[in-house]
């Protein structure tokens, strides 16, 4: 008969599913490699609290085989018990289908109280208030284990690490835990316990897998490893409404929300592509479906605009300790070892070069991009990495430029957290916090979006998505020491520990990353700007579609001849009479690209080039038009409210608005003043 344990009775309570499947097909399980680092983190937190009351005795034996003799376990824990020992750590019971190891049993008077040690925080977590609640099952649990053994059980509590303490020298354990007393939520608890049991153990011992529905408890406490097999199991596709755009925030789609999606039979994208669900969901449906990219040129172009050369691309990697290592550092603080910074000194220039070779000139295009990188990874000695960095960070980055990071929130975090340990830096780094821009800003207000992301902005999403065939910026084509930030984070503490040669390949994968996340931020960086820059060669050939169309279609007084010409960044028209005996033009000049790319405003300039006109004639003149003694023409302007709006007309609403222009300046003077002065 199968019996329970400490994380199976838990599973339980989650799920009974979970239960089943962890015994029945642990192989379905998605474990990734944070959960692995978080589990050794634990069992150091662990090790750490066994000497939180003084001396004590560890219960441990091992099989031949080596696995854990639990039966020779609960003996020792007995004679411990029997013998007076105070405390006792691994304290092994077992009862009929139950057995549990309590981390800390201590005596107290009149009995013996259970100490169950966590790797959590507490008063807070992950910077939010910590949850205690959902470990009140597994203690109660072991308190039920206990009374069957005839145990007297006269405290409940819960260890946890201190998010106040503050490490200064030696490490002080009783400072580093808090212990929480979880009586009255135990009690609530414990009632359940009986018949949680009996039902878990009709779970355990039958072959029949439970035919469980999703539900919160898939998210509840914990997320379930078996999320992806239930899925498919209950004929989930994908893409699902579980992959929808989860948001920030209160207003954000949840996984309750989702889940009300998925209990509505609304499932597929083609079930929800009629809800309105929200701006960002409602465009990943319709782009998964039409493979439609959605490109909000205006909203790219006001965050471009935010920004200045030079630009500095910056990307940190962290390692976090439960324990802290050094001093000024908390539980779980992110200690930053490690910068990749890629530097553009201005926009890029072509020259054009010319060589001989056997007799003949050729041409060469040569483009200047004016990019330089510059890295820093601390010493890998178990030294703090700390100061170092800060102060090559502000060397390398002066005060005032545009830092640019993806999602920023993360290094700037770091930036102040380096400036509040060393205030002599402090006026520098946060100068460098201050200036640093959002590049994953236009990705979540939805300007640029295509089927690819899959309704994720991070890097690691949206750069395959932009560049899915460039190999250079795959992540996978990577050192396989360190291919993504959990890599870097578990592999820099450890380098210490190897072998020369291992140690010195483990440094350049963690270079070798680190440098590619801040490339791809120039990369992604220049797909926007080309994207504004296509936009920008787009509305140019409708300024001359239209103009072409609107001169030459017949619809309009021809006195001459009509020559479109292209020069640099301008469009313009000719005109002369017929027999081209006087030098009269009249041209339109629309701002130059580079003013667009810069956005600003937008400008029609109509002209014609002659010298003096008498007053009657002048008179005929639309109003605006003034002459220029020093050009000898007569000009006037057309200012739309700004270059983005324009850019964002459809293309008929943009012919509409340069007919109109082109019908209240431009007619006026073929009929009225050219034929006068020809």
């Amino acid at each position: 008969m199968k019996g329970l344990s400490k994380t199976r009775y838990t599973a339980f309570c989650q799920c009974p599913k979970n239960l089943w499947l962890k015994v029945y097909k642990p192989e379905e399980a998605t474990v990734d490699a944070g959960l692995q680092a978080r589990f050794a983190q634990g069992n150091l937190v662990g090790d750490l609290a066994m000497g939180l009351f003084g001396d004590f005795k560890e219960a441990h034996a091992e099989k031949a085989d080596g696995s854990l003799d639990l039966t020779k376990m609960a003996e020792q824990t007995r004679q411990w018990m029997d013998e007076g020992v105070e405390n006792i750590c691994e304290a092994s019971f077992i009862c009929e289908g139950g057995y549990c190891a309590v981390d800390i049993l201590r005596k107290t008077n009149g009995g013996w109280a259970i100490y169950e040690v966590k790797s959590t925080s507490f008063p807070e977590f992950n910077g939010q208030e910590a949850k205690l609640e959902k470990y009140a099952p597994d203690i109660a649990y072991q308190k039920w284990v206990l009374e069957q053994c005839g145990i007297c059980v006269t405290g409940t509590f819960l260890v946890c690490l201190n998010s106040d303490y503050v490490r200064q020298g030696e490490l002080d354990i009783q400072q580093l835990f808090v212990v929480n007393d979880m009586k009255e939520m135990v009690e609530n608890e414990y009632l359940k316990v009986q018949a949680r049991v009996s039902q878990a153990l009709n779970v355990i011992n039958s072959e029949q897998e439970p035919d469980i529905n999703l539900s919160e408890c898939c998210m509840k406490p914990n997320g379930c490893a078996f999320w992806n097999y239930c899925k498919h199991q209950h004929g989930v596709p994908s893409p699902s409404v579980f992959d929808l755009y989860g948001g920030k925030g209160r207003g954000g789609f949840t996984f309750k929300k989702k889940l009300d999606y998925y209990h509505q039979g609304l499932i597929t994208f083609d079930d929800l592509r009629s809800t309105d669900i929200g701006p960002i969901q409602n465009m990943q449906i319709e782009a998964a479906l039409t493979g439609r990219e959605f490109i909000n040129s205006e909203g790219i172009r006001k965050f471009l605009n935010k920004l200045s050369y030079p630009l500095y691309f910056l990307d940190f990697e962290t390692m976090q300790d439960a324990v802290p290592q050094y001093d000024g550092a908390k539980v779980y603080a992110q200690v930053t070892f490690q910068y990749s910074l890629h530097i553009k000194e201005k926009e890029s220039t072509t020259k054009v070069v010319e060589l001989e070779s056997k007799g003949r000139k050729l041409k060469l295009h040569k483009i200047a991009n004016y990019i330089t990188h510059k890295e820093y990874l601390a010493p890998s000695d178990g030294s703090d990495p700390r100061r170092a960095l800060a102060e090559q960070l502000c060397k390398d980055i002066p005060k005032d430029v545009c830092t640019l990071a993806f999602n920023k929130m993360f290094e700037c975090g770091r930036i102040r957290e380096l400036a509040s340990l060393y205030p002599d830096l402090a006026p520098h780094l946060l100068n460098i916090a201050d200036n640093i821009k959002d590049l994953i800003d236009p990705f979540r207000a939805g300007d640029y979006y295509v089927p690819a992301m899959g309704g994720s902005f991070s890097i690691k999403s949206v750069l395959p998505a932009l560049f899915p065939n460039d190999s250079e910026l795959d992540y996978h084509n990577l050192d396989e020491r360190c291919q993504n930030g959990g890599d870097a984070m578990t592999i820099f503490p450890r380098i210490k520990d190897m072998e020369p040669e291992e140690a010195k390949a483990s440094r350049q994968a963690l270079l070798d990353y680190c440098k590619l996340d801040t490339w791809a931020m120039v990369k992604v960086w220049e797909k926007l700007k080309n994207v504004i820059d296509l936009k920008n060669e787009q509305l140019m050939s409708v300024l001359l579609n239209v103009t072409k169309h609107f001169f030459c279609s017949g619809k309009n007084p021809v006195i001459g001849e009509y020559h479109l010409n292209h020069h640099f960044n301008y469009y313009y028209i000719s005109i002369r009479d017929k027999k081209w005996q006087r030098g009269v033009d009249f041209g339109w000049y629309p701002l130059g690209m580079k003013k667009l790319k810069e956005g600003r405003q937008l400008t029609l300039y109509f002209n014609f080039g002659g010298k003096r006109l008498d007053s009657t004639i002048e008179d005929k003149l639309p109003k605006g038009f003034s002459y220029h003694e020093k050009s000898k023409t007569y000009r006037t302007a057309i200012d739309v409210p700004d270059a983005q709006s324009f850019l964002g007309l459809n293309e008929e609403s943009q012919k509409l608005f340069l007919e109109t222009a082109y019908n209240e300046y431009v007619i006026p003077v073929i009929k009225n003043v050219l034929p006068r002065i020809v």
